[in-house]
């Protein structure tokens, strides 16, 4: 599932202390084994053995990128792209997944943004785009969420398909000139604070 954050004009958090751990720079992510890290987000996970993370191959063409493009030129290709997939796992259950994207924004949107406001703002647009999909009874809560000494507003939501619940929670930073979203996604069982205990602060 798609982030929240995909839209044009992100509404304006005050997360400067969250900003501060990730790096000035833009760099994708790395993932080796079961774990993921990005200094730019300043946010890492390891995962268990019931998980396996996309490819390298399957990462570029969610990005519409050639999956022959190396080196230099695909770093240039990401740093050219408004929209950035940078990591999605998915368990052997075939349903639940983690995505983290990254958003370009301007300087001055990201400088003044509010991240819980921001939420609030765009959630009638992620209900229409759920209720597209097939999705009914959608609801939202803004609450937080602490991974290590760092705390996060988070969004989460929940909405119906064919009886099946699914739960959504996302929190998002601030890093240079973008915006990053991490999403954790499950069907049937609300699990998404547990799989968000997976992450950690990059020092």
């Amino acid at each position: 599932m798609c982030s929240p954050f995909q839209n044009e004009n992100p509404v304006s958090s005050n997360e400067e202390e969250n900003s501060e751990t990730a790096s000035a720079e833009f760099s994708a992510g790395d993932t080796e084994g079961l774990t993921y890290e990005n200094k730019f987000i300043g946010l890492g996970c390891r995962l268990d053995s019931n998980w396996s993370f996309y490819s390298d191959e399957q990462i570029k063409e969610l990005n519409n990128i050639a999956t022959d493009l190396a080196g230099e030129e695909y770093e240039k290709a990401l740093e050219n792209a408004d929209l950035v997939y940078d990591m999605y796992a998915i368990n052997s259950n075939q349903t639940d997944s983690i995505n983290v994207i990254l958003e370009k924004v301007s300087s001055l949107q990201l400088a003044a943004l509010d991240i819980a406001e921001n939420f609030e703002t765009i959630f009638p647009t992620i209900k229409q785009s759920l209720e597209n999909m097939g999705y009914t009874n959608v609801t939202y809560e803004i609450g937080s969420i602490r991974i290590d000494d760092k705390e996060f507003a988070n969004l989460n939501t929940v909405a119906e398909i064919n009886g099946i619940k699914m739960y959504q929670s996302t929190i998002a930073v601030k890093c240079g000139g973008y915006l990053a979203n991490i999403a954790v996604t499950t069907f049937n069982d609300n699990l998404t604070a547990s799989i968000f205990d997976k992450f950690y602060v990059v020092k």
